[in-house]
Order: structure tokens, then C-alpha cells, then sequence
């Protein structure tokens, strides 16, 4: 979920990952890419990198905890209401994401 300029996630607090700030950017054609990196005592640390086009969102959630072999996870959703979500001429870290998104998939353990 975003809101007030970060991104928190209810499964990701019940670790005690808390919500963090995220960042905005434009990738390649009209992409926009936002990135955020979460931290727990217990369970360690999260990334998040998204691409957002058009109606579209993707992208991979890496999860790192201590000695343990770090987990990789890819998701990919899509507007749901049949609009296109429209991106501003400059990004902002308060701009809505209104797009829902897959339960992410393909773990992939790396050591």
C-alpha cells in the first residue's frame, strides 16, 4: 500500500518490517520505476523494484535475512478497471499507485 509519500505492506509488518520511504524515477519509453528497501531486526532486510507502464505494474521483491540464502520473487499485475493509468510530465513521491497487484510468485533461493 502507498501512502503518505511510502510504501508498507501488512504481510511484510506481522515480520516487523515497518514502512518505508520510496523513490520515484522514469525508466526506458514511459516507464516509471519506484524502488524501496525495508529493514527488520528479526527478519532482516527487503528490496522492491517496480516498473509501472501504462496499465501495467512488474517487478521483483528480494527478501535477505541474516546467514540465510536470500529469496527472489517476481509479481506483475494490471489495472483492473480498464482505465490506463496517465503519469504526470514529472514524477512525485506522492502520486497514487492505483493498480493491483499479484500475490508474488517464483521464489527463486540464491546463495
Amino acid at each position: 500500500m502507498f501512502d503518505d509519500g511510502k510504501v508498507a505492506s501488512e504481510r511484510l509488518a506481522a515480520e516487523g518490517f515497518a514502512a518505508s520511504k520510496y523513490t520515484l524515477s522514469f525508466g526506458e519509453g514511459e516507464a516509471l520505476v519506484w524502488e524501496s528497501m525495508m529493514r527488520s531486526e528479526a527478519a532482516g532486510i527487503v528490496f522492491w523494484h517496480a516498473e509501472l507502464q501504462r496499465n501495467a505494474i512488474r517487478g521483483v521483491f528480494s527478501k535477505r535475512a541474516g546467514g540465510e540464502a536470500h529469496q527472489d520473487f517476481s509479481f506483475s499485475g494490471a489495472e483492473t478497471s480498464g482505465k490506463t493509468v496517465r503519469l504526470p510530465a514529472t514524477a512525485t513521491a506522492a502520486m497514487p499507485l492505483g493498480i493491483a497487484t499479484e500475490a508474488p510468485t517464483t521464489p527463486q533461493g540464491h546463495h
